[in-house]
């Protein structure tokens, strides 16, 4: 492992789904140990609920204003607040505010992450599209996420 510093625009951009995800550091850079990014998200933007396999996750909000759904759990989230959510933990958030929110994401280890990501958009540059539902779900499921309810 080596030393890192990345200046506040600094790092790998990887599109999901029209979404900037900007890797900060990646597993290969710390010996497996996890990858954190940063991500955007437009107002109304929603992740459904779903839960990682083999994977922990926690949000830190930088910027905008966010509902998170932790297990049974329903939270407002602004700048400044932390989320976190266990492997095999049903989570969701949803962007509430009027702009562009932005989160400091980590999860551990973060293969699985990175891999959809990565792979999600290389689909989408192959198709010059997006990928549809099948596609997104059956590479979700490659990666270890379990949809709950997409249509959320």
């Amino acid at each position: 492992m080596q030393a890192k510093y990345l200046a506040p625009d600094e790092g790998q951009i990887v599109q999901l789904l029209g979404e900037p995800r900007v890797f900060k550091l990646t597993p290969a850079e710390n010996g497996g140990a996890y990858l954190q990014f940063e991500s955007a998200h437009a107002p109304g933007l929603k992740v459904p609920p779903h839960l990682h396999r083999e994977e922990d996750e926690a949000f830190y909000v930088l910027a905008g204003q966010y509902e998170f759904t932790l297990g049974e759990t329903r939270l407002a989230a602004a700048a400044g607040s932390f989320a976190f959510a266990p492997r095999n933990t049903v989570h969701a958030f949803t962007n509430i505010g009027p702009e562009t929110g932005r989160m400091l994401i980590t999860v551990t280890p973060g293969t699985g992450h990175e891999g959809l990501f990565r792979e999600v958009e290389a689909l989408t540059r192959q198709l010059g599209k997006q990928p549809d539902t099948q596609q997104l779900l059956a590479l979700a499921q490659k990666y270890g996420w379990v949809m709950v309810n997409p249509n959320r």
